[in-house]
């Protein structure tokens, strides 16, 4: 995954002619949003980057950590996947579902 953000001039579309509290409603949580990806994109390459040392510490024979290679960072994913679903829901309800949609694959 690769987090592209959603840029200034994307969110001024999203935002016009909205009241001003909804466009700035609409502004925060855009804001999450690339945040939150950021966030999960940095941690899936942790893992990726933990798995190949892991799959070459096996094949090399070399002894892994007895607390465990990954740590807690499989449950920070976990919870950054449902903090980036919790923002786009609240994206959807302030632009509606076919803007939403749009707007993730970035075709605006």
């Amino acid at each position: 995954m690769t987090a592209q953000r959603i840029t200034g001039r994307q969110i001024d579309q999203l935002t016009e002619g909205h009241d001003a509290k909804i466009a700035r409603l609409i502004e925060r949580t855009i804001d999450s949003i690339n945040t939150v990806e950021e966030q999960l994109a940095s941690h899936l390459r942790w893992i990726e980057d933990a798995a190949g040392r892991i799959r070459r510490a096996l094949a090399d024979g070399t002894h892994l950590n007895s607390l465990g290679e990954f740590q807690r960072n499989p449950a920070d994913a976990d919870r950054l996947i449902a903090l980036r679903a919790e923002h786009w829901q609240m994206l959807i309800h302030l632009i509606g579902t076919e803007a939403a949609v749009k707007v993730s694959k970035r075709e605006f």
